[in-house]
């Protein structure tokens, strides 16, 4: 346990990875401000004691303040120690686990690790040549975009999560078992519509939006759990259509990304011109960190509500097939070993499950190959960004990255 009023030397607190400290510095500042101020206004009662003018404290009568009130002084001294411990010893756990973490990511190519409490960065780093500055390729990563791509359509009256799919993919209509899938179950991977594997197939990563169209169905909606590419990219047909010919990206930068200062470092689009909706977004660290920041705020920025909390909350119900995935985000819920082995081996890395005491019970979080990773979590105030340069590599060779979730928090928390 390190001691309370101490910060861990393994960990530099720089202009990048300070901000929480220095912010409670200014709170702390302001707050002696105050107290000074009422020191003053006791100062004209009679039960008073006279400062030895031999202490440092005694030098505060030059200052103008006098005589003050015995029990005013107790009380300060004791405010300000409160507020100093409690400060310190809700940003220590985060600080103390931030160098094990980082050298723990840094051994599987880790080139971005940031972590944001209550709002504030509190450790950051770069290694293995990643760059502030520099945006990165979040593969799968990119898919938690459509679960509010959606709650925000559904808000601006655009579809609902429940509508099925042929009221606008006029295609499928007259299909018996097509006509039954819903918006919700394509993005919680139950549609029955199949999805071939992506590892090391150009051909299922690239396609388009068209093609994913007229794959055919495999098993009845909502009966299995298929990971992949097509899914997404009929859904974003759905929003093509349903926009009037508007790109979805667009309507995600218009709706949300735009108003709350995230930049997109760019966006990889099929031949057809259409945005990719399963993977191709890259974004900074801090641009991720943002994202994640605007969703555990629940769609809510600097006092203005972009999108209803209810509609996010419904992105973080999982399925009854999987109840570990929810509107294109994974959660922190069991999944059948049998269904775990299912899932392609560049997503089964993310090992995470309910153990006690190690993820957040309501952690949320979204995961591309390589170990892209975005944690977010309301009750310990955290989000995370954790990104690599490991895609490339992982698809060539059909493997995991090696990275390991659990390790990754035991860390954290260390």
């Amino acid at each position: 346990m390190l001691p309370l009023f101490s910060f861990p030397s393994a960990v530099k607190i720089t202009a990048n990875d300070g901000q929480a400290y220095s912010a409670f510095l200014s709170r702390f500042t302001r707050r002696q401000h105050t107290l000074a101020k009422k020191v003053k206004e006791d100062s004209r009662f009679d039960d008073t004691i006279r400062l030895n003018s031999s202490t440092d404290v005694a030098s505060s009568e030059n200052r103008g303040y006098g005589s003050i009130k015995k029990n005013t002084l107790i009380s300060i001294l004791f405010s300000l120690l409160f507020y100093h411990c409690l400060e310190l010893a809700l940003l220590q756990p985060v600080y103390a686990g931030c160098q094990e973490a980082r050298e723990y990511s840094r051994k599987y190519q880790g080139t971005s690790l940031l972590v944001m409490y209550d709002g504030k960065i509190v450790c950051e780093a770069y290694d293995n040549g990643g760059a502030a500055n520099q945006p990165v390729e979040l593969a799968s990563g990119t898919k938690s975009f459509t679960g509010i791509i959606a709650a925000s359509a559904v808000q601006d009256g655009l579809l609902q999560f429940d509508e099925k799919v042929a009221r606008t993919i006029k295609e499928w209509q007259g299909n018996r078992i097509k006509e039954k899938v819903t918006i919700r179950q394509l993005l919680n991977l139950t549609s029955g519509i199949q999805t071939p594997k992506a590892a090391g197939n150009r051909a299922s990563i690239n396609i388009s939006y068209q093609q994913s169209i007229a794959m055919p169905v495999l098993d009845e909606p909502g009966t299995k759990f298929a990971y992949g590419q097509v899914p997404f990219q009929i859904f974003g047909a759905v929003m093509l259509r349903k926009l009037k010919g508007e790109d979805p990206v667009s309507y995600l930068k218009r709706r949300i990304l735009s108003p709350i200062g995230i930049k997109i470092g760019g966006w990889r689009k099929a031949a057809d011109g259409h945005s990719f909706m399963a993977h191709g977004a890259q974004l900074t660290a801090r641009n991720w960190a943002l994202y994640g920041e605007f969703i555990r705020q629940m769609g809510v920025w600097r006092g203005q509500k972009y999108l209803e909390s209810s509609l996010l909350k419904e992105c973080f119900e999982g399925s009854k097939v999987n109840p570990a995935y929810g509107l294109s985000w994974w959660l922190n819920r069991d999944m059948p070993d049998s269904m775990r082995a299912m899932i392609t081996p560049l997503i089964r890395g993310t090992d995470v499950r309910p153990i006690s005491g190690l993820f957040p019970p309501d952690l949320v979080f979204a995961a591309g190959v390589g170990a892209q990773r975005l944690y977010i979590s309301r009750l310990e105030k955290l989000v995370v960004v954790r990104q690599s340069k490991g895609i490339r590599d992982s698809l060539l060779n059909r493997r995991r990255s090696g990275f390991s979730d659990r390790k990754f928090w035991q860390a954290l928390k260390s």
